[in-house]
């Protein structure tokens, strides 16, 4: 057990290193990532006030599903875990959730018209929709994480109206995917919904490619890659 929990904390600390690397958390010190171990009810969250890049495993702190700090840590909980804790309280195959803030995508919540444009292999994967949050408020409370759960449904992408984005996935590898592959698709959207002419993937086909694109191999593939391009350019306080 210890060993998986080593492991699950690396990749968790790896995951925030990325996303900063990757330009898409570079808002100070705002959203944050959890992770659990399978069938596990208690999950690491980075503490309140601490950059994406300066994440360790060593300074990730533990929570149960009623969003108490449950282990010695320095820092306290961000105020917004009920997006977290009340998801995995009704979501048994979640094991990782992101809320963060990234430019496009937050761009994407103030304008969403119920759909996006499917072109590219980062738009693939939403082919099948995205589920929307009407309430710009910030979510504190166990009655607002209840509501963005049941909105969320079986789905694993939620729009936060005029306030960023929550993905969630069974592995940190498969969340850490979508949410980077979110962010490029808002991008991609905001770019060409102001042309007239733009011919989408079939959904038949988006489907099936999403599929191998959200596949725990290529998953693992993508976080080796960004391991090593973290290694390389060295972005935050710790690389792995």
């Amino acid at each position: 057990m210890a060993e998986d929990v080593t492991s699950l904390k690396r990749k968790l600390a790896l995951t925030y290193q990325i996303l900063y690397m990757e330009g898409i958390t570079k808002e100070d010190t705002l959203g944050h990532v959890s992770a659990r171990l399978s069938g596990e009810s208690k999950s690491y969250v980075k503490p309140w006030g601490m950059g994406f890049e300066e994440v360790t495993p060593d300074n990730l702190l533990a929570m149960d599903l009623e969003g108490n700090k449950v282990e010695e840590g320095e820092g306290r909980l961000h105020s917004e875990m009920p997006i977290h804790n009340e998801i995995y309280k009704v979501r048994p195959d979640v094991n990782c959730i992101v809320h963060i803030h990234p430019f496009y995508a937050t761009l994407l919540s103030s304008m969403w018209k119920g759909k996006i444009l499917v072109v590219n292999q980062s738009t693939q994967h939403f082919s099948s929709g995205i589920t929307f949050y009407k309430s710009s408020e910030l979510i504190r409370s166990k009655d607002q994480g209840k509501e963005l759960a049941a909105t969320l449904g079986k789905s694993y992408v939620v729009l936060l109206k005029n306030h960023g984005i929550v993905t969630v996935g069974p592995t940190i590898e498969q969340t850490l995917v979508l949410t980077v592959q979110l962010e490029k698709a808002a991008h991609t959207h905001l770019t060409l919904s102001r042309f007239a002419d733009v011919t989408e993937i079939p959904t038949e086909v988006a489907s099936r490619w999403a599929d191998e694109l959200i596949n725990m191999a290529h998953c693992t593939n993508k976080l080796n890659y960004w391991s090593r391009k973290l290694k390389r350019e060295g972005t935050g306080v710790w690389n792995g």
